[in-house]
This record gives structure tokens, sequence and C-alpha cells, in this order.
């Protein structure tokens, strides 16, 4: 059992590594060439792609929250510039009619847009982890992303690097908590399972597997099948 847990571990952290890895690559690629859409496209195929690969850690990779989790991400860089739009309008319409000065009406667009998605991705892995871990941090680190640019407007002149951080915080820290529920997810289903062939026993009370036909441990005052059987027949 503890060299699966190990296994999990080693696995979940190469996972979080070449997440935040591709993400500061892109990133920095991204905020180079100022190439916005196709950056937030890829984007969304990394933080899809650790998804995956931690559900699959956990012996979860092939159940429909696993498809909503591949499906926001995949789409996100088709998803969220209209969804910056839409704001955007919305703050603009806001500036107009003077409920929002217009000197400040065009910071919000972006903050905005990033803190409703940032929710939306936190209640999409809510339903795929049911950890409410997961959540919490994922909306902590999306109210951090959105309000970077605002910090930004009112330290100084914006910058986008500020922005580039933010955005690797936000996948380091999603992957990191993906990675450790992996771990928790995986040891958990190591414990129900047959130490030897690794079936998943669930609530069967034998002495031993039915797969592998081993004794299990610690199952010494429980009859095998075959006894149960013996027994009923003298019975």
């Amino acid at each position: 059992m503890r060299n699966g847990v190990i296994h999990a571990c080693v696995k979940s952290f190469l996972v979080w590594l070449i997440a935040v890895g591709a993400v500061a690559a892109v990133g920095f690629e991204f905020f180079q060439r100022g190439s916005t859409e196709m950056g937030l496209i890829m984007l969304g195929l990394i933080f899809a792609g650790y998804c995956v690969a931690t559900r699959t850690v956990a012996r979860r990779g092939k159940d429909a929250t696993t498809l909503l989790m591949v499906g926001a991400g995949g789409t996100f860089g088709f998803w969220f510039p209209p969804l910056y739009e839409l704001f955007a309008q919305i703050v603009v319409t806001w500036a107009e009619t003077g409920v929002l000065p217009a000197d400040l009406a065009g910071r919000f667009a972006l903050p905005v847009a990033l803190g409703v998605s940032g929710l939306m991705m936190a209640a999409v892995l809510y339903a795929g982890t049911s950890s409410g871990g997961v959540f919490m941090l994922t909306v902590l680190v999306s109210g951090v992303a959105a309000g970077t640019p605002i910090f930004q407007h009112l330290l100084g002149p914006y910058e986008p690097w500020g922005m580039f951080g933010a955005m690797v915080l936000w996948h380091a820290a999603v992957a990191g908590m993906l990675a450790s529920w992996a771990v928790r997810q995986a040891k958990e289903h190591r414990a129900a399972s047959c130490p030897h062939c690794g079936k998943d026993l669930g609530q069967i009370a034998i002495a031993i597997c039915p797969s592998c036909k081993k004794r299990l441990p610690g199952a010494g005052v429980l009859h095998t099948i075959a006894e149960a059987q013996e027994s009923r027949r003298a019975a």
C-alpha cells in the first residue's frame, strides 16, 4: 500500500511541475507576442490536461465530471473573450449613465471577467472533486488574479507582467490542490483494494480476494468463499 501511495505522490508532483512549467512557458510567449486568443486557448488546454492527469492518479478519470472539467478548460479560450466583452459593454454603459466614473470604467472589465470566470471554474472543480478545500482555494486565487489589474493601476503604470505572475500563481495553486486531492483519493482507493492485485473490494466482507484468490491481511476471523460454501453444504 505504501508503494502505491508513493507512486501517486510522485505522479502528482510531476503533473504539478509539468503544468506550472507549461503555464509559465505559454504565458511568457503569450505576453511576448501579444497573441491573446491563442494564449488563452493553450492555457485552457493545459488546465484540462492536468485535470485529467490528476483524476487518473485518483482512479477517477472516466466519468462525467472529468468531461465537465475538460470541457470547461478546453473551451476557455473561446468563452472567456465574449465574457470579457460582455462586461466591458456593461462597464461602458455604467460610465455613460454616471454609475461609474469614466476614468475607472476601463479598469473594471477585466477584473470582473476574471472574477466571474474564476467562480465558474471553482464550481466546476467542486463538481469534479467534491472538495471544499479545492473550491475555496480556487475562489481565493481567482480573487487575487482579479484584483491584480486594479492594484497595478492604483500603484502606477499598468504592466502586463503582473498578470503573468497572477496567472502562474492561479494555475500553480489549483494544480497543486488537485494533486493533493488526487493523492488522498489514491490512498483511499488503495485502502479499499486487494494488496496483491489491486482489485477494488468495496464492502466485500471476505477473507480472500475474489480476483487473485489470495488471502487478505487481517481477515483471519472471516471465512473464505470456499469455507463459506462448505458450511452451507454441511448445514
